[in-house]
């Protein structure tokens, strides 16, 4: 009887250490190009595989509101966080706690809201991807060209720079009292028949108002071309 009970003992903890290292073995590829939704949001996990969207790159979570495509968010570095013995699907400067419930279900902690993996076929025929590219993004060559590698300078002496390197991407600088900060991923993105300039989380709501001035919304702070760059 000892022995038998032994041997169930065994078993079991072989059975526990098994489902342990299974859970705590999820990686992040078992997401990439995947998409997960609620009935407010989308969230993409873009992959090698990634036909969604030119904008994105290979380990971006894109968050994209159903109500408004053209406002979505691009975090970078996604990857599975281990906290508290439970699986969390993180990324630089996610605000969001993505609990991984499995492979098929995200869920939001703070709100408790899950979100559910759908099929990418079901979300190409809403066209929802194809727009980002084609009717948000202005086109590079003839409007980014005009306002790339000039300083853009307030009354105050704030000056912004869009960046386009060699490689074609497009960051912004932001240079204040002697310190510069950069935000990547830099673009031209149409809304409501206005054109912005966004980057991965630039706090500006920066209108191209023309290849002479920018002018922040948030603040109605303009930003005039400085010739003397």
């Amino acid at each position: 009887m000892k022995k038998k009970f032994r041997f169930i003992s065994i078993f079991t903890l072989a059975i526990t250490i098994l489902c342990s290292c299974s859970k705590s073995s999820i990686k992040i590829d078992s997401f990439k190009d995947k998409v997960f939704a609620n009935k407010e949001n989308l969230i993409y996990i873009v992959g090698k595989e990634n036909k969604m969207s030119k904008i994105f790159k290979e380990n971006d979570l894109v968050l994209i509101s159903l109500k408004n495509p053209s406002s979505y968010k691009i975090f970078k570095n996604a990857k599975v966080t281990k906290k508290d013995k439970k699986n969390f699907l993180t990324c630089d400067n996610l605000t969001l706690n993505l609990e991984i419930e499995n492979e098929k279900t995200l869920k939001d902690t703070d709100k408790n809201v899950e979100y559910k993996e759908i099929d990418k076929n079901d979300i190409e025929k809403k066209n929802i991807f194809s727009k980002l590219d084609s009717e948000n993004k202005v086109d590079v060559t003839d409007e980014i060209d005009k306002i790339s590698n000039k300083s853009f300078t307030s009354d105050s002496g704030v000056s912004i720079i869009v960046a386009l390197h060699e490689n074609k991407e497009l960051s912004v600088f932001v240079k204040e009292n002697g310190k510069e900060k950069n935000y990547k991923n830099a673009k031209l993105v149409k809304e409501n028949e206005k054109t912005y300039v966004k980057a991965d989380n630039f706090p500006y709501k920066l209108l191209y108002k023309s290849i002479n001035m920018l002018v922040d919304e948030n603040t109605n702070i303009e930003y005039k071309l400085n010739n003397k760059r």
